[in-house]
């Protein structure tokens, strides 16, 4: 190396990681789009079964008001699309200014939070593929 210069390969280190991350963070926010649009179409679809169904159990004494999530499916729901929303401002307001800054020591310190939105959804991907088996 000449007097004067200085190595690139951290910068373009830095550029490449912060890439993944944006790459990772956009396919979270993609799914939980994708999975809440389908989820929606099936949701609207089945909601007087669904809503007849959890009637029934409630008053069968086997399902309570704001019962745990995966017994009642119209709260699940409900908590898929707060996810999303949740999900989308989150990304707008912490992941796009740290990307578009590259600040990849803060894009790692959120990175858990990714992992946190992850779970919820992976919990929630049933939703997707709703029938009227599942209900019934």
């Amino acid at each position: 190396m000449t007097e004067g210069k200085h190595p690139h390969f951290p910068i373009f280190f830095i550029m490449q990681e912060v890439r993944d991350y944006d790459g990772v963070w956009n396919k979270l926010k993609e799914d939980a789009a994708r999975i809440t649009a389908q989820a929606t179409g099936l949701y609207n679809r089945y909601r007087p079964l669904i809503k007849y169904v959890e009637s029934e159990l409630r008053s069968m004494g086997l399902l309570e008001e704001g019962d745990h999530a995966g017994a009642n499916l119209s709260l699940d729901f409900d908590n898929l699309v707060k996810l999303n929303a949740k999900l989308i401002e989150y990304h707008q307001s912490q992941i796009e200014p740290n990307i578009g800054q590259a600040k990849l020591l803060e894009l790692i310190r959120l990175n858990p939070n990714r992992l946190k939105f992850q779970t919820q959804l992976n919990h929630l991907e049933y939703l997707q593929n709703l029938h009227i088996e599942t209900i019934w």
